[in-house]
């Protein structure tokens, strides 16, 4: 166990004593108990409460990580994704909080540190009145979603750095950052859809809200919102990537068409000094001392006369002009 907190009717927290047994009995106030998954001990924990139903401990115990809600009429159970935090802060991989709420009990549960837990923790630690498990289980969604905000913030200036540099003309590593935000993106959205799909489907939120004060409403709007500005970033990278593509497209063909003007220009210098290389009798200036200078002249007279053929044909004006 974490750590875990007693509040009492007006929402004032107590540090639950690690020399004390934790109690999940209903009695006055609520209990709010926080757990490492990757301690074995807190799996034969749970399987050992009375208090907690099957379909409870299931779901803090499993090992499969996804996100999903279940009601079963007195206790919503799930998975909601969170950010991993480390000493840092927040980071940009994907874990999944483990919860059981009921009217007098919050079970929480994770294998990596994650920013809503951590933070929300944070804020009782430091003195924050909760009323019942259901306001904090949503101070905890909404502390997610601000570390949602924050990610999908640094990966719009980021874009913006990027975008900045393609209009520019400055391509670098472009390519590669603008497709690891894209992919980063493409993580968020995908466990925040599955879990504003899942908050659709509770099965009556008037009831788990009279039963655990949770309103799946609140957490939908912070969802859309989520999804909203991520789809926008999504469009802008889309587009963004379009743009890069032409622009590299039109820097190949610009260098295709130079490495092309200098292989018709060496052609013909090239044929003259293949010819004059056939081992036979009858070749010109081989008895003159300057022969030599003469097949040069002659070599760069026909690389002369292609190009002007080139100018003349109007292909490198239209390049250069393009």
């Amino acid at each position: 166990m974490i750590s875990a907190f007693k509040f009492d009717e007006l929402g004032q927290s107590e540090l639950w004593q690690a020399d004390k047994a934790l109690d999940l009995s209903p009695g006055e106030g609520w209990v709010w108990a926080h757990f490492n998954l990757s301690d074995a001990r807190a799996h034969q924990w749970f399987t050992e409460r009375p208090e907690l139903t099957r379909q409870s401990q299931e779901v803090l115990t499993t090992h499969d990580e996804h996100a999903y809600l279940r009601d079963d009429g007195s206790c919503l159970t799930g998975m909601v994704a969170d950010l991993v935090r480390n000493v840092q802060g927040s980071t940009e991989e994907i874990g999944y909080l483990h919860f059981a709420l009921s009217d007098r009990l919050l079970i929480t549960a994770r294998r990596h540190p994650l920013q809503g837990a951590d933070a929300t923790r944070s804020a009782v630690e430091n003195g924050m009145r909760m009323a019942t498990p259901g306001e904090l289980f949503s101070a905890i969604i909404a502390n997610s979603a601000d570390g949602f905000d924050e990610l999908v913030d640094r990966l719009t200036i980021n874009l913006d750095r990027i975008e900045d540099r393609v209009l520019m003309e400055k391509l670098m590593d472009e390519r590669q950052r603008l497709s690891r935000a894209r992919h980063t993106a493409v993580r968020l959205q995908r466990p925040l859809a599955s879990l504003r799909r899942t908050l659709r489907r509770v099965r009556s939120p008037a009831q788990v809200a009279s039963i655990t004060n949770f309103d799946p409403g609140s957490i939908m709007q912070e969802l859309e919102m989520l999804e909203g500005d991520l789809a926008t970033f999504q469009d802008r990278a889309r587009l963004l990537q379009d743009e890069i593509n032409l622009k590299v497209a039109s820097q190949t063909n610009r260098q295709l068409f130079v490495l092309s003007v200098l292989t018709a220009l060496f052609v013909p210098a090239t044929l003259i000094t293949g010819l004059f290389g056939m081992n036979v009798g009858g070749m010109p200036f081989t008895e003159s001392p300057d022969g030599f200078w003469w097949g040069l002249l002659v070599s760069l007279l026909s690389s002369l006369f292609v190009c002007l053929l080139l100018v003349k044909a109007g292909a490198i004006r239209r390049q250069s002009g393009s």
